[in-house]
């Protein structure tokens, strides 16, 4: 793998509301479709490799709208299991709850995941993208939460962190090899347009 894309889902009418989206499996919304379908014109001619998506389909529906023709499902890619959280407007949460931060606290009351569950997934599939080609760009679409944790395990960075990488609806991270290993070459990229060249600079 020389360049890994990592791209969050398009929007759905629950995250539109500002709401924890977890394992609850919510479509996308016609904005989110269009959002993924603006992805494909800047993707094509890029020399794709793995494509790993989430099973929950406003995942693998945004990943066949960009235009990776050939997706694999895997389950270590789905949504953090927010338990409690899940369809709580976060900004009410937080404002009831401002210590709390899910990256290090996790779910209230025990409740879905731990945050030592969740890297372990991110770990895992960490294993897998690492084993892919090394010519090629490999594309991990998956959610908003999971990406965050996912990035920190890919650049070796405190799981901390995450809290402060936002990743909106169907926006993009390119994280690329370098001789010491990955670094962060783009964050929270729109496709309206791409006016770094930063994918142009992938092939």
């Amino acid at each position: 793998m020389k360049h890994l894309l990592l791209l969050r889902h398009g929007e759905t009418a629950h995250s539109s509301e500002g709401r924890y989206s977890g394992r609850v499996d919510y479509p996308l919304s016609e904005r989110g479709r269009e959002q993924a379908r603006s992805w494909r014109p800047l993707v094509e001619g890029l020399p794709i490799g793995l494509v790993i998506a989430s099973p929950l389909s406003r995942a693998h529906e945004t990943a066949l709208l960009a235009g990776f023709a050939e997706v694999t499902i895997d389950e270590r890619a789905s949504e953090w299991d927010l338990g409690e959280l899940e369809g709580l407007k976060a900004e009410d949460f937080r404002r009831e709850n401002p210590s709390w931060s899910l990256v290090v606290d996790g779910p209230p009351h025990h409740s879905g995941e731990s945050t030592a569950q969740v890297r372990e997934r991110a770990r895992s599939l960490v294993a897998v993208i690492e084993e892919s080609s090394s010519d090629d760009v490999a594309v991990v679409v998956s959610h908003g939460q999971f990406l965050r944790v996912l990035a920190t395990e890919l650049l070796g960075l405190p799981l901390a962190t995450a809290s402060s990488l936002s990743l909106g609806p169907a926006h993009l991270a390119i994280l690329s090899r370098r001789a010491r290993g990955l670094s962060l070459t783009g964050w929270n990229l729109s496709s309206h347009p791409d006016r770094d060249g930063l994918l142009t600079d992938l092939t």
